[in-house]
């Protein structure tokens, strides 16, 4: 398939049999090209709340979407085929890890090594960037329970 343009799906999530039909038909439309195999797809943009990377709709910020050309074509804004080269390692528009979330895990061994007790034990985030605990603010589908 030869994306031209953006394509976008709207869904009434109280509706939603979490089935992930649709999550299957965008990743077959977005990522069937080499490459792209593992990115990020099973996100879900909720109004109200930043989405996913943050502010991700922030034309001037990101320099994103589509302008029509003196001859009537549908071009990108941000780049040309030739400019694309020279932003190949470093893009100023590119959306950073602060946009996107810090990568975490759990650090589990606390949930088998727990004394016995009352309360219940937690496993605490840990970055896998630094190794160090975390306090989540950020994350793919973070604002998904704020619609509706």
């Amino acid at each position: 398939m030869d994306v031209r343009a953006q394509i976008a799906m709207v869904f009434h999530l109280d509706k939603c049999i979490g089935c992930h039909t649709c999550s299957v038909a965008c990743k077959n439309v977005w990522t069937d090209r080499s490459g792209a195999e593992y990115m990020w797809w099973n996100n879900v943009e909720t109004k109200p709340g930043t989405g996913y990377p943050s502010v991700w709709e922030n034309q001037e910020k990101y320099n994103g979407g589509w302008v029509i050309n003196s001859e009537g074509e549908l071009k990108l804004r941000c780049q040309t085929k030739a400019s694309s080269y020279l932003k190949l390692f470093y893009n100023p528009f590119q959306a950073t890890l602060d946009d996107y979330y810090e990568p975490w895990t759990y650090k589990y061994e606390d949930l088998f090594k727990a004394p016995l007790g009352d309360d219940q034990p937690t496993a605490r985030p840990i970055s896998l960037i630094t190794g160090e605990p975390i306090d989540i603010k950020a994350g793919p589908n973070w604002d998904d329970d704020l619609s509706g």
